[in-house]
């Protein structure tokens, strides 16, 4: 709980820091349309385990001097934070057995107008959250 609390300041502080910069040049972090994605590599760890590196690895980079692409580490940013507040991984892992990692499969996490998509192998799948399990179970 702590860590959500500290990266939520962290993620408002970072946001307004870097309204004015440019972009990142990442090949897991593109735009298509509208909406964000970046893909995942889950060849040695879960979806969960993945996202937070990702969500860590944004922070890092936005404070470094001189980091080009400011305005994509942001969109980033604010992805993974959504998806770590919001996903159920448990509930992922155990409907999409990919999810859990060891896989070579193409998965990517996308937000578009603020929702939340998970594809693997293009094919989109139901991203389950914590509201909606709490409200079915």
């Amino acid at each position: 709980m702590i860590f959500v609390k500290i990266s939520i300041c962290c993620s408002l502080f970072a946001m307004l820091f870097m309204q004015r910069q440019g972009l990142l040049t990442n090949p897991n972090i593109f735009f298509r349309n509208s909406a964000m994605k970046i893909k995942l590599d889950l060849s040695a760890h879960c979806i969960e385990t993945e996202i937070k590196r990702l969500y860590n690895r944004a922070l890092s980079d936005y404070f470094k001097k001189e980091v080009k692409g400011k305005g994509r580490i942001e969109k980033s940013i604010e992805l993974t934070r959504r998806a770590l507040e919001n996903l159920d991984f448990a509930q992922l892992r155990i409907k999409y057995s990919p999810l859990a990692g060891h896989t070579d499969r193409s998965i990517v996490l996308a937000m578009d107008k603020n929702k939340i998509s998970i594809t693997i192998d293009g094919r989109p799948i139901e991203p389950i959250t914590k509201d909606s399990f709490d409200e079915s179970g």
